[in-house]
């Protein structure tokens, strides 16, 4: 198994995700297939060791990306398209920064509190991604 922790992690955000997606009865079909395979080919990435699947994920991230600034861009409420592309913009960022951590932790001595480290702040980029699509399921 490739990462127990972000696995368990996507899981728990991807079923947040899909009960939000249930209650409010979302008919963004845009939106939802690109909850939906971004949630699949997170769980295969994690899951897995495989090149393919890491790229798959991805090229996922990047499509989520441009329907996320899709369908924040077309939210009619100001307040809530600031919101949502400051939590887009953030969850970029804190993958960002989990991936620079990644790289330091390749040429340090200190691997475990740096793996920790990157652990978070990727957690933090499936949180604030989840809090992005909740808003964006609720006000789109």
């Amino acid at each position: 198994m490739a990462n127990t922790v972000l696995l368990y992690s996507t899981y728990v955000f991807g079923t947040i995700h899909i009960i939000y997606m249930i209650i409010t009865l979302s008919n963004n079909h845009v939106l939802n297939c690109n909850i939906l395979f971004g949630i699949l080919t997170s769980i295969i990435n994690h899951k897995t060791t495989s090149e393919l699947a890491k790229w798959t994920d991805r090229i996922m991230m990047i499509n989520g990306i441009i329907i996320d600034i899709y369908v924040t861009s077309s939210i009619r409420d100001t307040y809530i398209q600031y919101i949502s592309f400051y939590l887009l913009s953030q969850s970029i960022l804190s993958f960002v920064i989990s991936k620079i951590i990644l790289f330091i932790r390749h040429t340090s001595d200190n691997g475990y509190s740096i793996k920790i480290l990157n652990l978070l702040f990727h957690i933090i980029s499936h949180l604030l991604l989840t809090l992005l699509h909740l808003l964006l399921l609720r006000y789109y």
